[in-house]
């Protein structure tokens, strides 16, 4: 329960700060945006919040609404507000709604962490399908952040973490195989990085939700995206701080500021 959860954290956060004031305690780890249960937290704290910046794993559920025979995750820039369950569960509104919610609680400074995001490339149940819809999901949630960095750091995300680096057994949201074989979502992050390890900036990657489609190809109204921000440059620095590159049991690090 939160209230449980919120008891702990306070407890804990009073304790660490009395031994160690200068360190930096992260709330959450909020597997999906529950604004209910933050909100639930807040309530029981009575105004003295007990965590510096709040943990967030923005993931996406899969689309009951879907026709597909296994239904597929929305989009990080999609949400089916009409699915009551959606809004928790969608990357860009949920973190969006995350935000307005620490600033109702007087919390604008606290920032949200993405400590985990990404999507499985498993064909099966709640999995993006394919390799290449992995990778797709990826290029759209780059985008939402890039977006929001240059709409002057909206959302106050200094810390965005994929998981995972490679696949086991059957959890496949790694940037590689088991086998550490690259796989096409790593090439996504790696193609934005330039030859100093630092993101490049300026140029917006398309996604497939900047095409148009034709007649035959009008979507579902319930995977069309209703919060596609359309446009604007690349994507900052500001969140990336490093990516684990292996190959051959190898671990190359590339030194940007917030991603691994």
């Amino acid at each position: 329960a939160a209230n449980e959860y919120a008891q702990m954290l306070a407890t804990s956060y009073d304790e660490m700060k009395a031994q160690h004031p200068d360190v930096t305690i992260l709330g959450g780890s909020l597997v999906s945006a529950d604004t209910e249960y933050l909100q639930s937290m807040y309530t029981f704290w009575e105004g003295t919040p007990k965590f510096d910046h709040l943990s967030l794993h923005p993931y996406t559920r899969a689309d009951d609404t879907s026709t597909d025979v296994i239904k597929k995750p929305q989009y990080p820039n999609q949400c089916n507000v009409s699915d009551p369950l959606s809004p928790p569960w969608c990357f860009k509104q949920g973190i969006e709604n995350i935000r307005k919610l620490l600033d109702k609680n007087g919390d604008d400074t606290k920032q949200i962490w993405l400590t985990e995001f990404g999507t499985s490339s498993s064909a099966e149940f709640g999995g993006a399908g394919s390799k290449a819809e992995q990778k797709e999901h990826m290029k759209r949630a780059l985008n939402v952040l890039n977006d929001w960095f240059l709409d002057g750091d909206a959302m106050k995300i200094p810390v965005a973490i994929t998981y995972r680096l490679e696949d086991e057994d059957e959890d496949l949201a790694g940037l590689f195989t088991e086998g550490l074989a690259a796989k096409p979502v790593s090439a996504e992050i790696i193609e934005r990085i330039d030859s100093a390890g630092k993101l490049i900036t300026g140029v917006r990657v398309p996604d497939k939700s900047d095409e148009v489609p034709t007649p035959d190809e009008t979507p579902n109204p319930a995977q069309t995206p209703t919060n596609d921000s359309g446009g604007g440059g690349g994507f900052g620095i500001f969140w990336m701080a490093f990516i684990l590159l292996m190959a051959n049991r190898k671990k190359s690090v590339l030194d940007g500021k917030s991603i691994c």
